[in-house]
């Protein structure tokens, strides 16, 4: 269970609704958030989901074959339909040994393929749709499997082929788990936060309600609190 389940009830966005409902909400907003591990890099291939020149960017990297990720997904959609000023990018972090070298072992043995599979919808523009069908369909990424949901979401049948075939695709895939690893990810969903400190990231612990949180009390002129050092907050 990844840190985002802060959210529930009881959780980190609890404590800071019910600060904010005393008057006193600035220090809580620290519970929402930390440092990253390590800088946050980005190659401008990223998926982009909302007005790419919205002020907020929320960094995702998710694994297709985790639920997780499936279930946070969601969430994310509805963050940019309510909020035109948040956009979200995704980069890959497949559970895998087959195209992650901070892996031990084949965990998720669809993951990778199924990332380089977005890979080719990403060049084909249609990232986001194929996106949504493998997260809802996590048992179903074998080869078979994303040949067919490519061809659902639009993707053309002949050039996803040669895609998926050209080692450059999963390339790609690694690249993204390598700037990952260098963030310290060892887990699914992990998300960041740029547009409430200046130039700098954060690493968000509690879901995507609490980037609203944030981004909601940035929007308003409220002083937060600097994200707290790298492992301040217990994952879960």
């Amino acid at each position: 269970v990844m840190a985002w389940y802060n959210m529930q009830k009881g959780g980190a966005v609890a404590d800071v609704a019910k600060a904010t409902a005393s008057g006193n909400s600035s220090d809580a907003y620290a519970q929402l958030m930390e440092q990253p591990g390590g800088v946050v890099t980005l190659d401008g291939t990223e998926p982009v989901l909302g007005n790419p020149a919205a002020p907020y960017t929320v960094l995702e990297y998710a694994d297709f074959q985790c639920p997780a990720c499936a279930a946070v997904t969601p969430m994310l959609h509805d963050l940019v339909a309510k909020d035109p000023n948040i956009k979200v990018i995704f980069k890959n972090y497949p559970l895998s040994s087959l195209c992650n070298s901070s892996m031990n072992r084949v965990f998720h043995e669809n993951s990778c393929r199924a990332s380089t599979a977005g890979e080719c919808a990403r060049q084909q523009d249609h990232f986001w749709d194929l996106a949504h069908l493998m997260f809802k369909n996590q048992t179903e990424l074998d080869d078979d499997g994303l040949n067919f949901m490519a061809s659902q979401a639009g993707v053309d049948a002949s050039a996803f082929a040669i895609c998926m075939a050209d080692p450059a695709s999963l390339d790609a895939v690694r690249a993204d788990a390598n700037a990952g690893n260098a963030l310290g990810i060892d887990s699914t969903p992990r998300l960041y936060l740029h547009g409430i400190a200046g130039d700098d990231w954060v690493m968000l612990t509690a879901g995507p309600e609490g980037a609203e949180l944030l981004v909601r009390a940035h929007a308003a002129g409220k002083t937060l609190p600097a994200a707290p050092p790298a492992g301040s907050h217990p994952r879960h």
